[in-house]
């Protein structure tokens, strides 16, 4: 279940308005289930977004999951977090940081140099003009192109929840392939067991086979062997009675 707030507001312009919101939020809600939360990435310079973005979403849930925040202030830093958070599911990340183009670079480095497919990349900018939405989502993998203004409470609450439903169907079909691929190595073992099994027993048939020829062979010749040795007594014999008989 998704709680979202009664009135879809834009997050930034409510939030600037409310000094008693301007505290760190804890970075996980961890008052929503004992599993293990989604992981989101913030990725922006502005610190005031962070704050933001945590206190709209602390009582968001779903699938009976919390969030977990991973705050980024600058592309590199982005970078070397994805490092050592591959499992993170979502990224809202700002195009504009340390360069104009940083929040691509980061997701360049993401889906070519880390291979990381399954995360969701929600872009995040101030100037939707610059870059067009089309070039972002396709060059780049992006997943989502939204604009600060436009990101409503409302619409980030349903942000989240696609991208969310999105990871977890992707790393369904990762393990799913990881499962049929151990499964594969499993029977290509047990066909190669079997095709070596096949082959030594083969082997035993074809050196019983010579064997067997083998004793014929013996045996023909002893069987010749023993059948002159009898003929020459005999033939003795028969030429001592012919002369007797004589």
């Amino acid at each position: 279940m998704v709680y979202p707030r009664t009135k879809p507001v834009n997050v930034t312009e409510s939030l600037k308005s409310t000094d008693e919101l301007l505290y760190e939020c804890p970075e996980a809600n961890s008052s929503v289930s004992p599993l293990l939360p989604w992981k989101l990435m913030v990725v922006d310079d502005d610190p005031f977004v962070h704050r933001s973005t945590k206190v709209a979403l602390k009582y968001f849930s779903f699938e009976n999951k919390g969030i977990s925040f991973v705050s980024a202030y600058s592309a590199k830093e982005a970078k070397e977090l994805m490092v050592t958070h591959p499992d993170t599911a979502l990224i809202l990340l700002d195009e504009v940081m340390e360069t104009e183009d940083a929040g691509l670079q980061v997701a360049s480095y993401i889906r070519n140099e880390l291979k990381n497919k399954a995360v969701r990349i929600i872009l995040r900018t101030g100037q939707p003009d610059r870059v067009p939405k089309e070039s972002a989502v396709v060059d780049y993998d992006i997943n989502g192109y939204k604009t600060k203004l436009e990101l409503t409470q409302e619409q980030l609450f349903t942000t989240l929840v696609s991208g969310f439903r999105a990871y977890r169907d992707l790393k369904t079909l990762e393990q799913s392939q990881v499962a049929l691929a151990k499964l594969n190595a499993e029977l290509t073992d047990l066909n190669h067991n079997l095709e070596q099994l096949v082959c030594e027993r083969t082997q035993q048939l074809v050196r019983e086979i010579e064997e067997r020829k083998k004793a014929e062979k013996a045996l023909k010749l002893y069987v010749h062997a023993l059948t002159h040795d009898l003929r020459s007594p005999v033939a003795g014999m028969e030429n001592v009675i012919k002369n007797l008989l004589k």
